[in-house]
């Protein structure tokens, strides 16, 4: 795993341990969704920055953003 995704895997853990209560998900659970989530938050930063041209950018960033929504 790149050194990235170790920084966004302990960002992941850390929110866990913050939210854990033994009432609700399963600390995995939590782990990988706040994991995905950064992932994609990454991705939308990244497409936002680079660009697509022509609003191409914009509709990519709110497609994610909507696919991903809770």
């Amino acid at each position: 795993m790149n050194e990235r995704l170790e920084q966004l895997k302990k960002q992941a853990v850390n929110h866990a341990e913050e939210v854990f209560d033994y009432h609700g998900k399963d600390y995995r659970e939590i782990v990988m969704e706040k994991f995905a989530e950064l992932i994609v938050k990454e991705c939308v930063e990244i497409v936002d920055d680079e660009g697509c041209g022509e609003g191409g950018s914009i509709r990519a960033i709110e497609k994610i953003k909507q696919h991903f929504r809770s």
